[in-house]
Protein backbone atom coordinates (compact mmCIF):
# COMPACT_ATOMS: atom_id res chain seq x y z
CA UNK A 1 0.00 0.00 0.00
CA UNK A 2 1.09 3.44 -0.86
CA UNK A 3 0.35 6.61 0.66
CA UNK A 4 1.84 9.97 -1.15
CA UNK A 5 4.53 8.31 -2.22
CA UNK A 6 5.21 6.67 0.92
CA UNK A 7 5.27 2.51 1.09
CA UNK A 8 3.46 2.19 4.53
CA UNK A 9 4.96 -1.64 5.61
CA UNK A 10 2.27 -4.45 5.99
CA UNK A 11 3.06 -4.61 9.69
CA UNK A 12 1.09 -1.49 10.62
CA UNK A 13 -2.55 -1.06 9.35
CA UNK A 14 -3.55 1.95 8.00
CA UNK A 15 -7.18 1.09 8.30
CA UNK A 16 -8.64 -0.36 11.30
CA UNK A 17 -11.63 -3.14 11.53
CA UNK A 18 -13.28 -4.83 14.19
CA UNK A 19 -16.80 -6.80 15.32
CA UNK A 20 -18.15 -2.78 16.48
CA UNK A 21 -16.26 -0.35 14.28
CA UNK A 22 -14.15 0.13 10.90
CA UNK A 23 -12.03 3.41 10.39
CA UNK A 24 -9.53 4.76 8.45
CA UNK A 25 -6.32 6.24 10.18
CA UNK A 26 -4.46 9.38 8.16
CA UNK A 27 -1.83 9.69 9.40
CA UNK A 28 0.00 12.88 8.96
CA UNK A 29 3.16 13.55 6.87
CA UNK A 30 5.31 12.93 9.30
CA UNK A 31 4.08 9.87 10.50
CA UNK A 32 3.83 8.52 6.92
CA UNK A 33 7.61 9.94 6.49
CA UNK A 34 9.00 8.49 9.80
CA UNK A 35 6.95 4.92 9.44
CA UNK A 36 7.36 2.03 11.99
CA UNK A 37 10.68 2.38 14.32
CA UNK A 38 13.69 0.07 13.15
CA UNK A 39 14.74 0.02 16.78
CA UNK A 40 11.53 -2.40 18.31
CA UNK A 41 10.94 -4.60 15.08
CA UNK A 42 12.85 -6.32 12.58
CA UNK A 43 16.36 -7.68 12.19
CA UNK A 44 17.91 -5.18 14.49
CA UNK A 45 15.90 -6.33 17.78
CA UNK A 46 17.56 -9.55 17.25
CA UNK A 47 21.21 -8.33 17.19
CA UNK A 48 20.84 -6.59 20.44
CA UNK A 49 19.82 -9.43 22.32
CA UNK A 50 23.01 -11.55 21.64
CA UNK A 51 25.47 -11.59 24.07
CA UNK A 52 28.57 -9.04 23.29
CA UNK A 53 26.87 -7.23 20.81
CA UNK A 54 27.85 -3.73 20.92
CA UNK A 55 24.68 -2.24 18.63
CA UNK A 56 25.02 1.44 19.03
CA UNK A 57 22.10 2.37 17.08
CA UNK A 58 20.31 5.23 18.28
CA UNK A 59 22.11 5.70 21.37
CA UNK A 60 21.98 1.94 23.14
CA UNK A 61 25.07 1.90 25.32
CA UNK A 62 27.11 -1.52 25.54
CA UNK A 63 26.01 -3.92 28.28
CA UNK A 64 29.63 -2.79 29.95
CA UNK A 65 28.80 0.88 29.93
CA UNK A 66 25.69 -0.02 32.20
CA UNK A 67 26.23 1.44 35.99
CA UNK A 68 23.78 -0.21 37.77
CA UNK A 69 24.53 -4.56 38.54
CA UNK A 70 21.11 -4.97 40.37
CA UNK A 71 18.48 -2.87 42.79
CA UNK A 72 16.80 -3.59 45.48
CA UNK A 73 13.87 -1.28 46.83
CA UNK A 74 11.53 -0.98 49.91
CA UNK A 75 8.39 0.52 48.98
CA UNK A 76 5.95 2.68 51.08
CA UNK A 77 3.77 -0.90 52.90
CA UNK A 78 7.65 -2.21 53.59
CA UNK A 79 7.04 -4.41 50.52
CA UNK A 80 10.47 -4.76 48.50
CA UNK A 81 10.82 -5.20 44.82
CA UNK A 82 14.18 -6.57 43.51
CA UNK A 83 15.67 -6.78 40.22
CA UNK A 84 18.88 -9.59 39.53
CA UNK A 85 21.44 -8.89 37.00
CA UNK A 86 19.50 -9.67 34.15
CA UNK A 87 16.63 -7.87 34.99
CA UNK A 88 18.36 -5.02 36.24
CA UNK A 89 20.80 -4.71 33.02
CA UNK A 90 17.94 -5.08 30.36
CA UNK A 91 16.15 -1.96 32.59
CA UNK A 92 18.92 0.47 31.45
CA UNK A 93 18.95 -0.82 28.27
CA UNK A 94 16.21 1.11 26.09
CA UNK A 95 13.06 0.02 24.42
CA UNK A 96 11.99 -3.84 24.00
CA UNK A 97 14.56 -4.79 27.09
CA UNK A 98 13.25 -2.72 29.37
CA UNK A 99 9.37 -2.33 28.94
CA UNK A 100 8.60 -5.45 27.41
CA UNK A 101 7.33 -6.85 31.19
CA UNK A 102 5.34 -4.06 31.96
CA UNK A 103 3.86 -3.52 28.29
CA UNK A 104 2.74 -7.12 28.34
CA UNK A 105 1.14 -6.78 31.36
CA UNK A 106 -0.65 -3.25 30.43
CA UNK A 107 -1.85 -4.88 27.20
CA UNK A 108 -3.40 -7.89 29.41
CA UNK A 109 -5.03 -4.96 31.62
CA UNK A 110 -6.46 -3.19 28.86
CA UNK A 111 -7.66 -6.68 26.85
CA UNK A 112 -9.55 -7.91 30.61
CA UNK A 113 -10.70 -3.66 31.55
CA UNK A 114 -11.26 -2.22 28.46
CA UNK A 115 -12.67 -5.01 25.67
CA UNK A 116 -11.00 -2.32 22.83
CA UNK A 117 -13.73 -2.56 19.77
CA UNK A 118 -11.38 -3.61 17.41
CA UNK A 119 -8.08 -6.86 17.21
CA UNK A 120 -5.58 -3.97 15.91
CA UNK A 121 -4.83 -2.20 18.80
CA UNK A 122 -1.75 -1.62 21.01
CA UNK A 123 -0.14 -0.07 23.98
CA UNK A 124 2.71 2.75 24.05
CA UNK A 125 4.64 3.80 26.63
CA UNK A 126 5.73 7.03 26.79
CA UNK A 127 7.88 8.94 29.57
CA UNK A 128 4.56 10.98 30.56
CA UNK A 129 0.95 11.81 29.28
CA UNK A 130 2.59 14.91 27.35
CA UNK A 131 5.13 13.23 25.41
CA UNK A 132 2.16 10.62 24.32
CA UNK A 133 -0.02 13.27 23.39
CA UNK A 134 2.61 14.94 21.27
CA UNK A 135 3.78 11.71 19.30
CA UNK A 136 0.16 11.19 18.73
CA UNK A 137 -0.58 14.68 17.36
CA UNK A 138 2.30 14.78 15.07
CA UNK A 139 1.10 11.48 13.93
CA UNK A 140 -2.20 12.57 13.34
CA UNK A 141 -2.16 16.42 12.40
CA UNK A 142 -0.67 18.29 9.57
CA UNK A 143 -0.02 21.90 10.03
CA UNK A 144 -3.34 23.65 9.35
CA UNK A 145 -5.76 21.13 10.55
CA UNK A 146 -8.51 21.94 12.47
CA UNK A 147 -8.91 20.80 16.42
CA UNK A 148 -11.75 21.49 18.48
CA UNK A 149 -11.26 21.56 22.27
CA UNK A 150 -13.24 22.68 25.12
CA UNK A 151 -12.69 26.05 26.77
CA UNK A 152 -10.91 25.35 29.72
CA UNK A 153 -8.24 22.76 28.49
CA UNK A 154 -4.77 21.86 30.33
CA UNK A 155 -2.65 24.54 28.71
CA UNK A 156 0.22 21.60 27.75
CA UNK A 157 -1.96 20.12 25.02
CA UNK A 158 -2.64 23.75 23.99
CA UNK A 159 1.03 24.27 23.48
CA UNK A 160 1.05 20.74 21.52
CA UNK A 161 -1.47 21.77 19.35
CA UNK A 162 0.49 24.99 18.63
CA UNK A 163 3.62 22.95 18.39
CA UNK A 164 2.10 20.33 15.87
CA UNK A 165 0.68 23.46 13.65
CA UNK A 166 -3.16 22.88 14.38
CA UNK A 167 -3.93 25.87 16.60
CA UNK A 168 -7.21 25.34 18.61
CA UNK A 169 -9.84 28.14 17.54
CA UNK A 170 -10.61 31.10 20.61
CA UNK A 171 -13.01 30.47 22.43
CA UNK A 172 -16.62 32.05 21.63
CA UNK A 173 -16.80 35.66 23.12
CA UNK A 174 -19.79 34.47 24.61
CA UNK A 175 -17.82 32.48 26.96
CA UNK A 176 -15.99 35.32 28.75
CA UNK A 177 -17.28 36.77 31.62
CA UNK A 178 -17.48 41.14 31.22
Amino acid sequence: RRTAGIAAPASVPTRVEGPKMSFDIPLSAYGRRVGPSRFSAGPLQEVMKQEGAHVMAQGVPPVTALPIASLSATLADGSTVELDAVETRNAQRYAPFAWAPLRSWLLEHVREQHSPPSEHWDVSITAGSMLGIDAVLRLLLDPGDAVLCEEFTFLASKDNLLAAGAPPPPPPPWSHAS
